[in-house]
């Protein structure tokens, strides 16, 4: 069957045809001292339809400046990246049958009996929000799901009997997916505890520290760090010589070229001939990604790797958008084997999460990444584990700026990190 067939007897539609969207608030209507539920972001799953830590309010307090919703509507999030993340829900018992919460909602209110867990499956499944993601208006960090699309959206609308079926076996099957992966779910804490273990011994010299006495010789890396500096120095100072030499303008000085020395008072102590110095020392390119929006189809567009690409330390190349070329000199954009992505918005949790490029393929990378390419002499390997272990996690922690449920670092924060190189 094509992608746009459906079963006979079945019908396309608009999603307008079936549901009410964004139905009018209730301000008129109801009182001021009525409890009612209210729903903040984070009440909402991205794997599960039910709500989570809902709280009761006086509907006088929420009344204005909220969504408005009633039992049985349908939440999706409109916001980046909740939406993309799959922030949804259905609203189930609510205090009296009423809720408000985050404006950052659409509301779908199901009509003429369709089950609101169909509906909510349908929005929620990867390829409806791979659309939604591709139709979003806004600028970067504030886009947005327009009502227009989520209007004209197509649904597949079969008979009634048909849709409580297909609800039914749905949630069968989800059920016994939460269950195989409330088993599963006991072997990552445990996997990752042994990661960030073996971490903390790799960046403290434990677990080098048999094979540094058997190599009694080694050059302290405080010399290593003057040649990588000296270098960059050098480079830059010959590219100067160059422009003038040729008549054009001068390149402009690197941001992190020479940075203010690290006060390691307050850091662990290292093994000998190791030093602490900032990261920003250590990079050859600190770079944002590209804003283009990605809506090209893969024949004919560039891959583009974004935050949700980034998994546990790797690249994960499923789910790629695509960039027609001629919207931007992606050349700039470009990632060669090696390169270090980091997150710079995601939730607090999330933000500064990184991976390392392995492809040798034409990629470029979205705005919500950074860029790092280690000067020659460092490992981008051992940059992406330090920067996947609990070290960086608690610096990140420590300078993360926070807006509206989101976490946010930038290239100075990046540069600034002490790291500690061998």
């Amino acid at each position: 069957m094509k992608a746009n067939e459906i079963q006979k007897g079945w019908v396309w539609c608009k999603l307008e045809e079936v549901v009410q969207i964004n139905p009018r608030h209730l301000s008129n209507i109801v009182p001021d001292d009525l409890e009612v539920s209210f729903v903040p972001m984070a009440a909402l799953d991205e794997d599960y339809w039910m709500l989570r830590d809902k709280q009761t309010r006086p509907f006088g307090e929420v009344k204005k400046g909220y969504t408005h919703f009633a039992e049985g509507d349908v939440l999706f999030a409109k916001i980046t990246p909740c939406m993309e993340n799959g922030k949804a829900a259905i609203a189930r018992n609510l205090v009296n049958g009423i809720g408000c919460g985050t404006t950052e909602l659409h509301v779908l209110r199901p009509e003429m009996g369709i089950p609101s867990e169909y509906i909510y499956h349908y929005v929620h499944q990867e390829s409806f929000r791979e659309r939604a993601a591709a139709s979003m208006t806004g600028t970067a960090g504030q886009l947005r799901v327009p009502v227009k699309f989520m209007r004209e959206v197509p649904i597949p609308l079969p008979s009634l009997p048909e849709q409580r079926l297909i609800v039914a076996r749905v949630e069968a099957l989800l059920e016994r997916v939460r269950k195989a992966k409330e088993a599963l779910d006991k072997v990552p804490p445990i996997m990752k505890r042994f990661r960030q273990a073996v971490l903390k011994k790799a960046f403290s010299g434990e677990l080098t520290a048999g094979w540094r006495k058997e190599h009694p010789n080694l050059e302290p890396a405080g010399e290593l760090l003057k040649r990588i500096q000296h270098e960059r120095k050098r480079r830059y100072e010959e590219e100067v010589r160059r422009a003038k030499a040729e008549g054009r303008k001068p390149p402009k000085k690197p941001k992190h070229l020479e940075m203010e020395p690290l006060d390691t008072s307050n850091l662990p102590e290292l093994p000998e001939k190791w030093v602490w110095c900032r990261l920003g020392n250590l990079l050859e390119v600190i770079q944002y990604g590209t804003s283009v929006k990605a809506d090209a189809p893969p024949n004919k567009g560039i891959p583009v790797l974004r935050m949700g690409n980034i998994h546990e330390g790797v690249i994960d190349y499923k789910d790629l958008k695509y960039i027609f070329p001629e919207k931007e000199n992606l050349e700039k954009y470009k990632l060669i084997r090696g390169d270090v992505l980091v997150n710079r918005t995601n939730s607090p949790e999330l933000v500064g999460k990184s991976a390392i490029f392995d492809n040798d393929k034409f990629f470029v990378f979205a705005s919500y990444l950074i860029r790092l390419r280690v000067v020659k002499g460092c490992d981008p390997y051992y940059l992406n584990f330090f920067l996947n272990s609990d070290i960086t996690k608690a610096y990140i922690a420590s300078v993360r700026h926070q807006v509206a449920g989101q976490a946010n670092i930038n290239s100075d924060n990046i540069a600034s990190m002490p790291i500690p190189l061998p």
